[in-house]
């Protein structure tokens, strides 16, 4: 199974999880060697682990802010799209300001051995 997660690439601190949007919380993501224990507690095998580059994780987060900008620029008069704005621009923020430096994603290749 390919299995992909966000992860603390180190664990926040309190001023860094109180620039997510919402407020961040410790327990929204765990580092990667907890996220590798909680597949192998649950049964399964890591086969491949890896975690995105810098520049595919931007890639991930530009991509995802990107569309939500498309859809503004087209509905820009409509009820919600102030709410749709702000939302995307505290995004943006915490991503730009924290995110970027405490945030990752990883990607495991999980196997389950025969009988289980």
């Amino acid at each position: 199974m390919l299995f992909g997660e966000a992860l603390w690439e180190r664990t926040p601190t309190d001023g860094e999880l109180a620039l997510f949007h919402g407020g961040g919380r410790r327990e929204h993501h765990v580092e990667l060697a907890a996220l590798v224990e909680a597949a192998t507690r649950v049964g399964f095998r890591p086969l491949r682990v890896h975690t995105a580059t810098p520049v595919e994780w931007e890639d991930f987060e530009s991509a995802h802010l990107a569309a939500a900008e498309a859809w503004l620029m087209a509905h820009a008069g409509e009820g919600r799209a102030e709410g749709v704005r702000a939302s995307v621009e505290a995004f943006r923020q915490a991503y730009l300001r924290v995110g970027r430096r405490i945030q990752g994603l990883a990607y495991l290749l999980l196997g389950r051995p025969r009988g289980t």
